[in-house]
């Protein structure tokens, strides 16, 4: 499963990352606790929803560097909202999109889509022994 999103930002590529300890910084920052999207407005168009929106992802950002590091990968700078904030308007729709892929992926569970089907045994003997058996109203040939 796919827990980290990678973020082309001026030729850099960042990793963002939302474990629970990012979750609570959410709700530490925004003073309240709740679904990520409604407590910091990061999807509304609003000069708000922009400044919490290149926040939040700074801040997963900041987690996946910190995975990275923890890892024993090379330490990297960090992506800053000071950063987000110079992004051209073309770039806005990506890092939303970017932020709400992060969030999806880390409320994510890992369970499989389909369960592996059960072998019944006895209905395959059953099954088994009725083609064997030939269709009423036929002869069976005599030896």
């Amino acid at each position: 499963m796919k827990r980290i999103i990678e973020f082309e930002y001026n030729g850099r590529t960042y990793e963002a990352y939302c474990p629970a300890a990012a979750l609570f910084d959410i709700y530490d920052h925004f003073g309240q606790v709740g679904p990520v999207a409604e407590i910091t407005g990061f999807e509304d168009q609003t000069r708000e929803g922009w400044d919490a929106c290149c926040w939040l992802l700074a801040e997963l950002c900041r987690w996946g560097e910190l995975r990275r590091r923890h890892m024993g990968e090379t330490p990297r700078d960090m992506l800053t909202v000071a950063a987000l904030k110079l992004a051209p308007p073309v770039d806005v729709p990506r890092i939303r999109l970017t932020v709400m892929e992060a969030v999806a992926a880390g409320f994510r569970r890992d369970i499989p889509d389909e369960e592996p089907e059960e072998t019944d045994l006895v209905l395959q003997e059953l099954e088994g022994a009725q083609k064997k058996t030939p269709p009423a109203g036929s002869f069976a040939p005599s030896i």
